[in-house]
């Protein structure tokens, strides 16, 4: 079945490049705003002038799956983006992914980030990929992949110390709580985390977000379900209060 799913969709997976000024086009007439948390002013994050090359790798077989099965959600080609043209502007040394998936989205960040950038990526269960691209990232170095429970892990090493943090994990209320916090606690100053899956889909976040909302500046990317916090302070919510 791997063999034959290869054979036949091999042919599908691409690598290609567009230029920020196309998706910020794109995204003007996307789907209306449809959460509670304000919109994120993308000409202002990433500036007017933002034209690096993005460089994109994808496995079309996982975009044909219907993006909410149960509890499996894929990131979509406009949250790819966002998260690329993230990692390429930004250029972060360090990223932490809670949540691996199926390895795409450290895959295609890793294509994106500084050559000497490394992503650790914690799941309590690693999907397989199929990718051997993945699989070169991981031989080298760049890409760490931990099997943990998000909610029994020790993340006090990475104390202050992550520039980038993407929170994919479990989407029940109380794990997207504790989950943020550990977020909070590992970015740096003018850190940033992206949180997935803020929609009717998933309450869970939703409700948790817009708790976290009232405390911090948190802002939905239009036509996605990302969030994005960027801290000047790395100030941390009490968990008392999401």
């Amino acid at each position: 079945m791997f063999a034959a799913k290869h054979l036949i969709l091999g042919p599908l997976k691409f690598r290609h490049d567009r230029r920020c000024r196309e998706f910020f086009a794109a995204l003007d007439v996307m789907q209306a705003h449809s959460g509670n948390l304000p919109l994120l002013n993308l000409r202002e994050f990433f500036g007017e002038n933002c034209f690096a090359e993005i460089r994109i790798f994808e496995d079309l077989a996982s975009l044909l799956i219907n993006r909410h099965c149960g509890e499996i959600a894929v990131v979509s080609h406009s949250e790819l983006f966002f998260l690329c043209a993230l990692a390429k502007h930004f250029a972060p040394g360090k990223v932490f992914e809670i949540g691996t998936g199926f390895g795409g989205t450290s895959y295609n960040l890793s294509l994106n980030l500084p050559a000497d950038a490394k992503i650790i990526s914690l799941s309590r269960k690693i999907w397989p990929s199929g990718s051997v691209e993945l699989g070169q990232f991981l031989k080298s170095g760049r890409i760490e992949l931990i099997s943990s429970n998000s909610l029994d892990y020790d993340f006090s090493p990475y104390s202050g110390a992550i520039d980038l943090v993407f929170v994919d994990g479990g989407h029940d209320y109380e794990t997207v709580k504790i989950d943020s916090i550990n977020a909070l606690r590992m970015i740096k100053p003018g850190g940033i985390i992206v949180w997935h899956d803020y929609s009717r889909w998933f309450p869970g976040v939703r409700r948790c977000l817009n708790k976290l909302g009232e405390e911090l500046a948190l802002r939905q990317v239009l036509g996605t379900s990302l969030v994005v916090y960027q801290s000047p302070d790395a100030q941390e919510p009490s968990g008392g209060e999401l």
